[in-house]
This record gives C-alpha cells, sequence and structure tokens, in this order.
C-alpha cells in the first residue's frame, strides 16, 4: 500500500474522531468563554484543552508522516499549520466540524435547493456562533470594548458575516 492509501485511510478513518474532538473543543470552549468557571473547573478544561489540542497535533504529525510528498503537503497545509502551533487561531480547529455539516448536507434530501440551503444554514450558524465566541474573549477585557457580553458578540458577528 503506497503512502498516498495509507493518508487516504488515515484521514478516513480519523474524520469523525477528529468531528468529536471537535464537538467536545466547542463544548469546553463555550464553557470557558461564557461562564467564569471557578479555579478548579477552569483548571479540569484548561487540562481538557490539552488534550484535545494534542489529538489535533498528533492528527497533523500523522498527515505529514503518511504524506507521499512531505514538502509538498507541508507547504499546501500551512494554515494547518498554524492552527496547531498559533493560540490565538484555536478557535479555527473547530473548522473540523465541516464534517458535521457534511452529514447535514447529505440528509437534506434529493432536491439540490434543499440539500443547498441546509449546508448553508448549518455552515452560517457554526460560523457565527464560533465567530462570537472567539470575539467575546478576545474583547470583553479590552479597554473600551463595546463588545463585553454574548448577545453583542453575536451582533457583531452577524452584521459582519452579512
Amino acid at each position: 500500500m503506497g503512502s498516498a492509501e495509507r493518508l487516504e485511510r488515515w484521514e478516513s478513518r480519523s474524520e469523525w474522531a477528529l468531528a468529536a474532538v471537535a464537538v467536545v473543543f466547542l463544548a469546553v470552549y463555550s464553557v470557558q468563554v461564557l461562564t467564569t468557571p471557578d479555579r478548579g473547573v477552569t483548571n479540569l478544561l484548561n487540562g481538557v484543552m490539552s488534550v484535545l489540542y494534542l489529538v489535533f497535533v498528533v492528527d497533523y504529525v500523522a498527515r505529514l508522516i503518511l504524506a507521499p510528498q512531505r514538502v509538498r503537503w507541508f507547504l499546501r497545509h500551512l494554515l494547518d499549520l498554524a492552527i496547531v502551533v498559533l493560540p490565538f487561531l484555536r478557535p479555527l480547529r473547530l473548522l473540523r466540524l465541516v464534517v458535521l455539516v457534511k452529514v447535514l448536507h447529505r440528509a437534506g434530501g434529493d432536491a439540490i435547493r434543499g440539500r443547498v440551503a441546509m449546508y448553508t444554514a448549518a455552515s452560517a450558524v457554526l460560523l457565527v456562533y464560533v465567530a462570537s465566541l472567539a470575539m467575546l474573549e478576545t474583547e470583553r477585557n479590552a479597554p473600551d470594548s463595546t463588545i463585553t457580553n454574548f448577545g453583542t458578540a453575536v451582533w457583531w458577528s452577524i452584521t459582519t458575516v452579512t
């Protein structure tokens, strides 16, 4: 079996697991941003985030090792590297949830308009929610910020997306 087939097999086997990890990541990230947990819960959430982070690192390294042309694969996946390495890009790890959107896309029925509408709606809701969390986390404690609660962050996300 060639390395291209091994990479494809890894990606097909890991996509649902990574989507599940992304869902857990979204839940933990939401709790961290939307609540003010006590010190013990914060430590637990940080521990869970560290484990989830390691899963994304293992996936990236495995895909790099399995790639038939590693240098070419590396250059074509610089965003993946940045998402794994740079902490401020951690909300982008939620892009793994696109796998779940694909399932909704398939569930939209045979009509192409139904599929497109389902895919678009799910993607838009996910984008607005994640952008709202990221913006709230970034702006909440900034001096002179107007985005200090989740409702304002959602409004900002909706107006920015539209």
